[in-house]
């Protein structure tokens, strides 16, 4: 189906099975990966959900992690984006691709105004666990901030958390120190040693704070500066 705009519309779905490769004598790769796409067309802006998720990481046959993503843009200028998509489709077929052009037809996508939000994104390796999620807003801009970048990037506001277990930091740990071990076991007491060394410059910076089951990290943008943990950043 297509939109007004004619861009089109509807669900999507991609799969695959699979995919694994050989390194160090080590098989990595994972299973089922499914990737669902929702879109639609309200008067006159567009707007995407995004689903995608892995049922498992497999490491020698063995099932090691899953990770699963939920995303949305909306608020998009409909007539614009599909000037856009259309402009795109013709700088890949131009020897002298004219970007200006693109950068013009992109340019009332952001003078109304653009969501994102990233709702979820889910990863378990190892009995180690990582959550994060996001929103990204940037309201409609004057025809001077459209043309500068400078001073729209002023107005885009941005909130989003994350958190780890130290059980994911101990088992990219043990994976970094296995590159070198030869077959040998891991000596726990120099994987506590390389996690302790993981982490020390982002806590001692405030990127990160110790929570209970793990780190956690709020970040923010506002008019151009990054703060984390309350506390911007230079």
């Amino acid at each position: 189906a297509q939109g007004v705009s004619g861009l089109g519309l509807g669900e999507g779905k991609l799969s695959l099975k699979g995919l694994s490769v050989e390194k160090d004598g080590k098989i990595f790769g994972f299973k089922e990966l499914e990737i669902h796409s929702d879109a639609s067309e309200k008067e006159g802006f567009f707007a995407v959900n995004l689903k995608a998720n892995v049922e498992s990481f497999i490491q020698n046959s063995q099932n090691i992690g899953k990770f699963d993503m939920t995303f949305n843009v909306d608020h998009i200028d409909a007539k614009a984006l599909k000037n856009v998509n259309d402009l795109v489709k013709k700088v890949r077929s131009e020897c002298k691709p004219n970007y200006d052009a693109l950068f013009q037809a992109a340019q009332p996508i952001f003078a109304k105004g653009v969501n994102a939000t990233l709702k979820n994104a889910d990863i378990e390796l190892f009995d180690g666990k990582a959550h994060g999620e996001m929103k990204a807003n940037l309201p409609s801009l004057t025809a001077a901030e459209v043309q500068d970048p400078k001073l729209a990037l002023l107005k885009l506001e941005i909130d989003g958390k994350a958190n780890f277990t130290e059980k994911l930091i101990s088992a990219v740990a043990k994976i970094m120190l296995e590159k070198n071990a030869q077959g040998q076991p891991i000596d726990p007491q120099l994987q506590a040693q390389v996690v302790a060394q993981m982490l020390e410059k982002p806590l001692s910076q405030g990127l990160i704070a110790k929570a209970a089951d793990g780190y956690t990290s709020n970040f923010q943008v506002r008019q151009g500066k990054p703060i984390v943990n309350g506390k911007a950043l230079n």
